[in-house]
């Protein structure tokens, strides 16, 4: 990642990458991911789901803030479950185990604090 902040960024000019693995770790089905911004302090990603994709149970040396914007996902944040639909968020604290499963097609926002990336 870049030294130099990416201060606009229009979502069809950034290019997806494609995500297999998080912390080191395969995920069942893939990801589609999009850094949107980045700055000293943070980064900011758009991920699309397809239903079924599972994000193993995990931890990182950052925060992570997840907004849903469309579809179902299952979020477990130290052994507790939350469900979320559109409108819905999640936190992942630093050192915190979680783990992700999607359960429709979905798009979520996600802010990493420091920008740390761990794909």
């Amino acid at each position: 990642m870049s030294d130099d902040p990416v201060i606009f960024a229009r979502n069809e000019d950034v290019e997806p990458i494609v995500v297999t693995s998080v912390g080191g770790l395969e995920t069942k089905g893939e990801a589609r991911l999009r850094k949107l911004l980045h700055g000293p302090a943070g980064l900011l990603v758009e991920v699309r789901y397809k239903a079924g994709m599972m994000a193993p149970t995990h931890s990182h040396d950052h925060e992570s803030y997840c907004y849903c914007v469309a579809g179902k996902i299952r979020s477990i944040v130290d052994g507790t479950e939350f469900v979320l639909g559109p409108g819905d968020a999640v936190f992942h604290p630093i050192g915190v185990p979680h783990s992700t499963e999607v359960l429709e097609d979905s798009i979520w926002i996600e802010c990493k604090t420091p920008p740390e990336q761990t794909w």
